[in-house]
């Protein structure tokens, strides 16, 4: 049963995000999945696909900056290069120091300024209660608070107040403040390096 809910996340998230997607996320090893991404800023938006679909699953994002070894091919598990031992890598620190989720292979002062504003949303996120994190879910879903409220079932003063108390704002600042940076920090690779 989960691990059906777990394929199903990543192929849902593989077909809303398909033109940002170099080589669509697949399951690498059991309980880990593994894609290629075109831009770097896209991440951002990527991850919530992920966390917002997953009730049954908290993951933990181990992301790597590098080259590309091979050509590309259909899956990720079929290609090598420094991005994917970066990301492995990433992830295993993200492990160790209870991260949800860790970069590497950028310059050190990037790294650690991409990894701190993570670390910043991760407060955010720590700090929800279930109600909470359904609003953020759901607003995120919604052009208006109205249209939020009246999903939910509540009305728009409950809901403004939820999202007040979530730091809805704040995420969202702090979530495009990390997209700029991962465009700026990466676009424009050294040695036609891709992430």
């Amino acid at each position: 049963m989960a691990q059906s809910a777990f394929l199903d996340i990543v192929e849902k998230v593989n077909e809303a995000y398909h033109s940002k997607l170099a080589v669509p996320f697949s399951v690498s090893r059991g309980d880990e999945f593994q894609g290629l991404l075109s831009t770097p800023e896209s991440v951002v938006e990527i991850i919530d696909a992920f966390d917002s679909r997953s009730y049954l699953f908290s993951f933990r994002y181990g992301l790597g900056w590098g080259r590309v070894g091979t050509a590309f091919r259909p899956r990720t598990t079929e290609m090598d290069g420094t991005c994917f031992l970066n990301a492995y890598s990433a992830l295993e620190r993200g492990k160790k120091e209870d991260r949800w989720v860790t970069f590497s292979g950028a310059p050190e002062d990037h790294e650690r300024i991409i990894n701190a504003y993570f670390a910043s949303i991760q407060l955010i996120r720590d700090g929800w209660t279930t109600k909470q994190k359904s609003a953020v879910t759901e607003r995120r879903g919604r052009l208006t608070q109205a249209v939020t409220a009246e999903m939910m079932g509540i009305d728009k003063s409950t809901l403004s107040k939820m999202l007040k108390a979530a730091k809805y704002k704040q995420l969202l600042d702090a979530e495009e403040a990390m997209a700029l940076l991962l465009r700026d920090y990466l676009a424009q690779p050294a040695g036609g390096e891709r992430s």
